[in-house]
This record gives C-alpha cells, structure tokens and sequence, in this order.
C-alpha cells in the first residue's frame, strides 16, 4: 500500500457509524444476499479505509 501511495493504517477499523449502517442493513438480507454483502460493503469497501 505504501508502495502505491494508498491511505492505510495498520490494525485500523472501519468508521463504526458506517458498520452499524451496514450491520443493520444486512442483518435483513437472506443467507446469499448476507454474506455478498458483507464481502462486499465490509471487506472491500470500508475496511480497506481504514
């Protein structure tokens, strides 16, 4: 990531206003569209924020 001048942080955590948005989001979704979700909106959006 330094390498590519990208914004990270070691052991950081996503905003915790925005992980409650999705948590309560998802906590709706069936099974599938849970864990696409999650994968997405946590893995590969917030978390890589951080």
């Amino acid at each position: 990531m330094a390498a590519r001048e990208q914004p990270y942080r070691i052991g950081g955590e996503p905003p915790r206003d925005e992980l409650t948005r999705v948590m309560k989001r998802v906590l709706e979704l069936s099974p599938d569209e849970m864990r696409a979700t999650t994968c997405r909106e946590l893995i590969g959006t917030l978390d890589p924020h951080s």
